[in-house]
């Protein structure tokens, strides 16, 4: 199957908003670690700079090939 950057925003969007707001910069780049573990490349999932700032932090994030294991903190309720 393969994913559209449409389709991650889609997704994205159906469940950030349920997210606490202190939580969603380091759940967006969870979600966005989850495709690039499913071999999507992060160059294409850059096409969503600018539709959402946790997504943009993410990205940001993630390109800067900074160990998010140690920076992301689990999610609790």
């Amino acid at each position: 199957m393969e994913i559209t950057t449409s389709s991650v925003l889609e997704i994205w969007d159906m469940f950030s908003e349920f997210l606490p707001p202190a939580k969603r910069n380091d759940m967006a780049v969870k979600f966005i670690k989850s495709f690039i573990d499913q071999d999507v490349d992060l160059d294409d999932l850059d096409e969503l700079k600018g539709e959402d700032i946790h997504l943009d932090h993410a990205l940001d994030t993630l390109s800067t090939g900074f160990d998010n294991e140690d920076y992301i903190e689990e999610y609790e309720d």
